[in-house]
């Protein structure tokens, strides 16, 4: 059973925020729920009960009070750190989330909303892959142009990996399972730029996939994304999320 996850929320979602007038879209309400907790609250439903959370120095105090509220009500633990470099990318607010673990962890960005028996079904198949992927085969409310693609061998090890491949085999859907988080914290510097992709395309990382088709997740980067939870399958999954912490509130 995997019961922790580092979740990285260091982005400013600045083209989502261009519009809403936002400063980070972390805190973006979907039918009251800040769009952040939505992976929080699927991972803690899936079994996780202590999260890392990895911000910026810009929303650090308004993902500590969502996380305080959500925390006593729900009954997690959380731990809020910041990701100080300046010209840094996803990955290095991911290694300085992993750096504070020793098992195998979750590791999930904040913006994407999926339901919670993605994380179940990925724990209950883990391998002994350094890493593992969570990868859609055949994606329904995913814009692939915009998506980071992943080709694959025959035994499911990841050849290559980014936005920019003509010929792939998966999606990746925002979630990772990270079974060596000390090798992986060894091999990069968190202070020099480095990106996701670049760290799950390390030569010395067996990184794997965990293949899926026919859950519905979505990653929520611009601002006529948000029309998917109220027009499409994704709106059961959010209606879902509402209704559980409802059961909490008094």
């Amino acid at each position: 059973m995997i019961d922790e996850a580092v979740v990285i929320a260091g982005g400013l979602g600045t083209r989502i925020c261009s519009v809403m007038g936002c400063v980070c879209k972390q805190i973006i309400r979907i039918h009251g729920i800040e769009l952040f907790m939505y992976p929080i609250i699927s991972l803690y439903r899936a079994g996780v009960t202590r999260f890392y959370i990895v911000g910026n120095p810009v929303n650090y105090h308004l993902l500590d009070n969502v996380l305080n509220k959500y925390s006593r009500l729900l009954g997690f633990e959380y731990f809020l750190d910041i990701n100080p470099y300046v010209e840094t990318y996803n990955g290095n607010t991911a290694l300085i989330g992993l750096k504070n673990v020793k098992n195998p962890v979750f590791l999930s960005v904040s913006d994407h909303i999926y339901p919670p028996k993605l994380p179940y079904l990925m724990a209950s198949e883990n391998t002994d892959a350094d890493v593992v992927i969570a990868g859609d085969e055949k994606p329904v409310l995913v814009d692939v142009g915009e998506a980071t693609k992943i080709a694959v061998n025959k035994y499911s090890r990841v050849k290559r990996i980014s936005k920019n491949l003509d010929n792939y085999d998966y999606i990746d859907a925002g979630l990772f399972i990270v079974n060596n988080p000390g090798k992986i914290t060894r091999l990069f510097n968190i202070e020099k730029p480095v990106k996701l992709t670049e760290i799950f395309s390390h030569s010395e990382l067996d990184v794997r996939v965990h293949g899926f088709k026919g859950i519905i997740w979505k990653d929520i980067d611009f601002f006529e994304d948000l029309e998917y939870v109220y027009d499409s399958q994704l709106g059961e999954i959010v209606r879902d999320t509402v209704n559980y912490v409802s059961k909490f509130v008094k």
